[in-house]
Formats: C-alpha cells, structure tokens, sequence
C-alpha cells in the first residue's frame, strides 16, 4: 500500500494500478554533477479529494500558484520518506514525481549563487561609543580577539596576506590623501605601544589609509550554513576534524572599516562593524562550489529527508568505516558484473590565473605537471586551491633587530567595499559588483604561532607546520608531498574509480530495511563461494512493495578494488637547509656594470647544525624577485615587477645552485624612448618546501 500524505494529513488518491517506482544515485564516479534521487512519474486523477491535496495550487487564479509541496510517503504503513510531490496537471490528470532526499535540497540551492546564498550579517563585536567619540573595542583590538579564538567559535577570522597588488599601482597618496602601499592585507606588526597587533586605518595617526582589513571565512561555517539553507544539519566526521575546522576560504575583499548602528537606536550610542558574508565569499554558485568541495576532497554527499540530515564523508573514510549493513540475506537472484573501464586519470592542480605568481615573466600560467593514475586517459581539473607561503623578515622584531615569519602570500588584485577608497579602482563598480574575481582556494588556520625570535603572530599556511617549522597538522593543503592531498586520499580515491567494477544485484528488502538504507555507507554483499565483501552502492531503483511487505530491488554497486591500500611511501628524514650567499663581486664602470654573487645550500640534519645530512634529488623552492628597469638616466624611467618559484634538484651535504648570479646590472641608454630595458635588479631566497625546513 502506498500513502503519499500532505502536511494537512490528506493523502493523495491514487490510479488503482498506480506502482511507485523511486531512483537514487551515489556520485562516487562523477565530478560535474550532483545527482538528484527522484520517483518515476505518478499519475492521479484530478479529482476534488486531489484538488484539496495540492491547495487548488495548479490553478493560475489561485492566490499562491504552486506546483511544489511537502508530503511523507509510507510504504505498508512504514514512513519511507518525507520529501517533495512535483505536480502539474497533463490530460485532465495530475501527472507528477517525488524529489527524494538530495533533489530536495539541490532544488534549494542549485540556483542561488554564494552572494545570494549568503546576504548574513556578521558583527564583528565592536562596541559603545563613549562621550568624546570613542568606539570601545577598536576594530583592531577586536581583530586581534578574533583571530585568537579557536576554530569554528566565530565565523571568520584574520591573519596577515602579503599582497602587493592589492591596490592599484596608480593610487598614491596624491590621488587618496594619507594612502601608504602596504605589503599585506590585515595588516600585524609590532604597534607604537611596544605590543603586536592588527593595525587599521587611522589606528595611530589621523587620516591615514591602506591598512585593509579582510575577513576570512571557515570552510565548516560556509557548508554549514548552505545546508541550513535546506533546512538540513550536517553529520560529519570529515568535516568534525580538527585538520577541515581549521580551513578558510582565502578572500581578497577589504570591508567598509567605518562602523555604523547595530540596530534603530534613537541615542546613536550602540554601533559596529559589519560584515557580509556573501561579498566575501568566491563569485560562484552553491552547486559550483559543493562540487569544487567534493572533487578536491574526494567526498560523498548523503541525504536523509527523515532525519534532515546531509552526510559528507571521505572515499578513504568510508572505505575504512566498513559495511553500515550486511545485505547478503535479502539477495534474490544472480548478479550481473561489468568490466573495469581502466583507461586511467590525469588529475591537475587548480591554478589561480588571477594570481600573477603562478605566471611567467611573459605572463603565462604556469601549470604543474598533472598527477597520473593509470593510463591517465581521462583529464580531471581540481577546483579548489591554495596559496604560495613566503619566508621574509618579520615586522615584529624591536629595532636592532631581526627575525623570520612566514605568511601566505600572492600578487593579486583584490576589492574593497570602503566608500572612502571610491577613486580606487578595487571598488565597487557602478552596479555594486565586486571588480576582481578570486578562484576558490584553502588555507589552514593555525591560530597564534611564533616568528623566528619567538613573537606572536595568527598563522595560516598550505603546510602542516607552524611558524616555528613545527609540524602540528596532519594534513597539507597542497596536492604534492607527503602530507599532501595526493597520498594523503586523492591517489587511492582515482585507483578505485579507475578499478572498479559495476555490479548489479536484485534484492527483495523489506520497507523497514530500504527505509533506513545508507546509501552513502559501504554494504556487505556475499556473491558467490560464501566470501562477503565490502561494496559502495552506486544506484538503488525499488519497486513499491508486493503482497509480502517486500520491495523489489534493483542495486547497482561499485567493488572496491584489491591495491587501494597502497604500500606507505617511504620518505627521507626531514632536513634543515642552510642558505649561503657569496660576497658581491663588481665588474666594469658607473653605468655600465654588472654585480653578481653566488648561491650555495647546505643540509643539516638537526636545527643546532650538529650533523650534515645528505640529501638524494631534494626538490628546493626558490623565489626570484626581479626589477627590469627601462631607459635609466632618462625622464621615462620606469621598472617592471616580477616575482615567481623556480626549482632546483640538490643532492649531497652541499650544493651550488647559482654561480655567478647577477643580482644587478646596468647599461647604457639605447634609446630615449622608454621602451628598451637597460637595468636590472633581482634576488634569490629560499621559500618553504616539501622534505625540508629553513635555518633562519
């Protein structure tokens, strides 16, 4: 017997040879979609009991047109499924489907873009302004609170991002008075009271400008709240653990830094900073962005309308979890099994094109090698990506003295939503519209960490280790290394989906049994010789029940393929490098001269330089910082920027790496046109790397 019941408690009166027929999928071998669960198309008569049912809502005269509405679904008396009847009346009948579980949600959201999806309101917590117009706490006081909380207390946190290109070039302080180009959004430094902390516009000195304050937001709130959407909470141990708590959406969008009302106050004494979360979020839809979260992670997303819940677990999870049920007893008849397609999987990295150091001097992006399983006959682009990290002198030291920080970094055009920064070209043009797009890209939040000489600092990094070179995570937001995304899950994820075979397998389940069915959860299925095996389903389609209380079912598994668990890589000992540059050596004359040096490394294997460590093709990161002057001595002299990574292979206790490097030259004028390079600045330093960490 089939009940299809409103939310009023009138069921829908069906054909009396009307069967119920429901599909759902797994997207466990898919990227670019997220499959709905739906019923075969149901047919009713149009009748007045049906007309009540649907709330008269077909009629085009009806107050509130509409053609969607809850209802349950029992099965002989068993609730099946809440979910939503699609109708629309064809031929005098109400001809209509059921959108089960994940068509629910997906119907919810598959139009809403993050901006849309997202319009809250976060305040920041700033507070009372007092008698002479102070506002207690200060914006950056509270910054530096924030970014102290623990992951997932707050929505959004801050941390310094060196970014050069935020601002124009052409905004001076000519064009915006009291502008000053800063290297980094969310600006920390050591403050004029001795203490580190954020800095903001007009923290110290009246009028002054440049200092971006850009939020950040968590990955688990983001998911959460799109979920919410749906009117679903989300269970998840992948998204549960402390590694996923502490991801961020890397935003390059400054907020308006002046405050206003919290809410109507006829006094005009409470105020704050707000915060919209859409406008800080990457330009894309939900649908676009679970599926770049899925892909780069290598996710199921689950369903159950029942208990308005979304699952989201890893492949290697899942996997790893076992059978959620054995379904051998309910087997009714032979099974059929298809070949493996094997033609392999070639995996590339997600690259910023926005970001002008994944670029050649010409401008071209640069694209790492892809990652191969197999034969790599088939292209996956990831979605999502990260950040470069720097190494470079950190802010915080007193004067006299120096010390190291690492920090996030890139050269980027970024948006701002201050009014006062109108004439700028970051902001918002004439629709409202945020100029500069920023792809979807991770980093992990490390909380407060240490410089070299021990100040504090929030940190956030694509690498497990902290400020201090420390390894306090488990996981890598890079796709390459030993904690990164590749050996970490992405690799056994492709393997399987490269390996596996499609089984298709009739059962005969009782309602109580297909009802509470996982689909998102491995199965125990035993198909011959008595061997039960563990299996991940792919598609379910279930006849509605017959005289016995049972439902035909037609499974479509996937076997997990012998190999997933690859033997563990074995990786060299972690080595500490020290860098050694030469002294200069000058040749030629004033204006006609060329300076140089020489670069070596050599390898430790403890931080005290105690014992040389000797290294087999150790890939070392280097950033190159190059000024190409053109015309010097001329009134059109100007210098060209570029900044990028090149690779070295080092191998041994030590290693020249760069023999007489030119770090600058200068020739004559050519011309006075101001098109003809005759000078050149650049330096070399080591960036953090795989296998390796840097003696500062």
């Amino acid at each position: 017997m089939i009940a299809i019941t409103n939310e009023a408690g009138e069921t829908l009166q069906l054909f009396a040879d009307q069967n119920l027929i429901t599909e759902q999928a797994v997207a466990w071998l898919t990227d670019d979609e997220l499959p709905a669960e739906i019923s075969y198309p149901i047919d009713a008569p149009l009748n007045d009991a049906n007309k009540k049912f649907v709330g008269y809502g077909y009629r085009v005269d009806a107050a509130l047109p509409r053609q969607n509405l809850p209802v349950s679904v029992q099965l002989e008396g068993v609730l099946y499924r809440r979910c939503v009847f699609s109708f629309k009346v064809q031929n005098g009948n109400l001809n209509g489907y059921l959108k089960i579980d994940s068509a629910e949600v997906y119907d919810k959201l598959r139009k809403l873009s993050l901006l849309e999806a997202f319009p809250d309101v976060i305040r920041l917590g700033t507070g009372i302004i007092d008698a002479v117009g102070n506002v207690t706490p200060i914006l950056a006081d509270r910054m530096k609170a924030i970014a102290a909380m623990p992951p997932g207390q707050f929505p959004l946190t801050f941390f310094p991002i060196r970014n050069e290109t935020f601002y124009e070039d052409s905004l001076t302080a000519e064009t915006l008075p009291g502008f000053t180009r800063q290297t980094y959004v969310n600006v920390w430094q050591r403050l004029p009271t001795g203490q580190p902390g954020f800095h903001q516009d007009g923290g110290f000195v009246p009028n002054e400008k440049g200092f971006t304050v850009v939020p950040q937001f968590y990955l688990s709130w983001v998911l959460e709240r799109i979920m919410a959407l749906a009117g679903y909470r989300i269970e998840s141990s992948w998204l549960a653990s402390d590694e996923v708590q502490r991801l961020v959406i890397v935003n390059q969008t400054a907020i308006n830094s002046k405050i206003g009302p919290i809410f109507s106050d006829p006094t005009g004494i409470l105020h704050g900073h707000r915060v919209t979360a859409g406008m800080h979020l990457p330009d894309m839809s939900v649908s676009d962005f679970l599926k770049a979260i899925k892909g780069r992670f290598g996710l199921v997303f689950g369903f159950n309308a029942n208990t308005r819940t979304c699952y989201m677990e890893r492949f290697l999870d899942v996997v790893r979890a076992g059978a959620a049920i054995d379904l051998t007893d309910y087997q009714s008849g032979s099974y059929d099994i298809d070949s493996p397609e094997q033609k392999g999987f070639s995996v590339e990295e997600f690259i910023d094109e926005g970001d002008d150091l994944f670029k050649d001097q010409k401008g071209h992006v640069i694209r790492p090698a892809p990652y191969v399983t197999g034969k790599g006959g088939q292209p996956i682009s990831l979605k999502v990506g990260t950040c470069q990290m720097i190494i470079e002198p950190s802010p915080l030291s007193p004067t006299g003295q120096t010390a190291q920080w690492q920090v996030p970094t890139m050269r980027q055009a970024g948006n701002t939503l201050d009014p006062t920064y109108k004439v700028s070209q970051r902001y918002l043009n004439d629709q409202g519209k945020r100029q500069n797009d920023i792809g979807l890209k991770l980093l992990s939040y490390r909380g407060m960490t240490q410089d070299s000489a021990g100040h504090l600092y929030p940190f956030a990094t694509n690498d497990v280790r902290d400020g201090r070179q420390i390894i306090t995570g488990s996981q890598a937001l890079t796709i390459s290394g030993r904690y990164g995304a590749w050996r970490q899950f992405l690799r056994a994820y492709y393997y399987f989906r490269d390996n596996t075979q499609k089984v298709s397998v009739p059962l005969l389940l009782p309602v109580a049994v297909l009802a509470q069915l996982q689909l998102h959860r491995a199965v125990a299925l035993c198909l011959e010789d008595q061997i039960r095996r563990i299996y991940l389903i792919s598609k379910l389609q279930a006849d509605s029940p017959g005289l016995a209380g049972k439902s035909m079912v037609r499974l479509e598994v996937l076997s997990l393929p012998s190999g997933i668990d690859q033997a563990a890589d074995v990786d060299d000992p972690i080595v500490w490098v020290e860098w050694v540059a030469s002294a200069e050596t000058r040749t030629g004359s004033i204006g006609n001269e060329t300076t140089v040096k020489t670069y070596s490394v050599k390898f430790w294997a403890d931080q005290a330089k105690t014992t040389p460590a000797v290294v087999s093709n150790l890939d070392l990161t280097l950033r190159r910082k190059r000024y190409v002057g053109y015309d010097a001595l001329t009134s059109l002299f100007r210098e060209v920027y570029d900044e990028g990574q090149l690779h070295y292979t080092a191998n041994g206790t030590t290693q020249v790496l760069e023999t007489n490097y030119i770090i600058m030259q200068v020739r004559p004028v050519i011309s006075d046109t101001g098109d003809k390079p005759n000078s050149l600045r650049q330096t070399l330093q080591l960036d953090p790397g795989e296998g390796y960490n840097l003696l500062t």
